[in-house]
């Protein structure tokens, strides 16, 4: 795969700060998280075939099947990671 996408810190960040202040609906975005056993075949063999269906894809390295994504807003508990 060849390909790029640039950004320019001073153009780009303070509208993607905008669109994360926006209580947008992220599920048309990034449905599910997928676990790492399937990145090739439902991740980088679509995305490289062009029939991709999702901006995002959501991986946890640690999951066992396929989830729904969470994209709720709450506080994170103390220790965790993201």
């Amino acid at each position: 795969m060849i390909g790029t996408v640039a950004h320019v810190l001073a153009q780009d960040l303070p509208e993607a700060v905008r669109l994360l202040e926006l209580d947008l609906d992220w599920m048309s975005m990034a449905p599910e998280v997928i676990s790492l056993a399937e990145v090739v075949d439902r991740g980088l063999v679509p995305l490289a075939e062009g029939r991709t269906q999702h901006n995002k894809l959501l991986v946890d390295p640690w999951a066992a099947a396929p989830r729904p994504a969470d994209h709720s807003r709450r506080p994170q508990e103390e220790g965790s990671a993201c």
